[in-house]
């Protein structure tokens, strides 16, 4: 992969006007290479010789920026809300694949993915429309499953395999069911018919949660708050590949350069 470095250096004894004459050479320069290095055009532009006035009593500084090549299909991961592949348990990358497979419905309070906004995900451009298809009233609770710091009051403890399975599913859902770790705040949300099923919330039964393995942990119920469980019911449509979708904006980009190129230097000076 070929890279190539772009030096500029900013001395205090400049005036305003040679210091935005060289920002505009700056920026030109980010703006001819964007073709092939897109985050240049962020990093160049706050770096030192920037369009700032104040860098006209700065102290001397050098900056260095390189810039590396990255091919058409790269390019939309760089400015795109994009999704990784699946790696073990992501439940946000399966529910893409399902998705694409013909559409999938999900449940949350709020929207897992954005709609009507270009995604890129593997190597396509995507984007999502969804409907709600049911509403759920539900309470999330502000919990927390603390250290234990004295000795646990047996009559106010329950074994976590003794829960309801909606209490034990709430522990799964936030990594907690095997007890470790312990000494967090969080959020539990239930339904209101799982409410019903609980020994943990709204009033919990228990104070202290234990373990076969000899963990323990305090319950704590600290504030709830009405909230409403939706399911959203996903479609997705290709808007083009990935490659097809980068070569768009390279030249865009290339369009963009050759108008900033030709952009009177005063103006850029007032």
């Amino acid at each position: 992969m070929l890279t190539r470095a772009t030096r500029f250096s900013v001395r205090p004894t400049q005036s305003f006007s040679s210091i935005s004459e060289e920002s505009r050479l700056c920026a030109a320069a980010l703006l001819a290479t964007a073709a092939t290095s897109l985050p240049a055009i962020v990093a160049g532009c706050t770096s030192s010789g920037g369009f700032s006035r104040s860098n006209a009593v700065a102290e001397a500084s050098t900056a260095r920026l390189e810039l590396t090549t990255i091919t058409d299909a790269e390019l939309p991961t760089k400015v795109l809300y994009t999704v990784r592949p699946a790696e073990g348990d992501d439940a946000t990358a399966q529910l893409f694949d399902s998705i694409l497979d013909g559409g999938a419905t999900t449940k949350g309070t709020r929207p897992p993915l954005p709609e009507q906004q270009h995604i890129a995900y593997q190597e396509g451009v995507y984007e999502l429309s969804y409907d709600i298809i049911e509403e759920t009233p539900a309470t999330r609770y502000s919990v927390k499953v603390d250290i234990v710091t004295d000795s646990v009051t047996e009559s106010e403890a329950i074994q976590f395999a003794d829960l309801p399975e909606v209490d034990q599913n709430e522990f799964a859902a936030h990594g907690l069911a095997d007890g470790d770790p312990v000494g967090i705040g969080t959020t539990f949300l239930y339904t209101d018919a799982e409410r019903e099923q609980s020994v943990l919330v709204p009033e919990s039964e228990y104070s202290y949660i234990t373990w076969d393995d000899g963990t323990e942990a305090e319950w704590i119920v600290d504030d709830a708050y009405d909230t409403t469980l939706n399911t959203y019911r996903y479609t997705a449509k290709q808007v083009a590949t990935a490659a097809d979708y980068g070569r768009q904006m390279r030249e865009r980009l290339n369009i963009l350069r050759i108008l900033f190129l030709s952009y009177p230097i005063k103006t850029l000076a007032q």
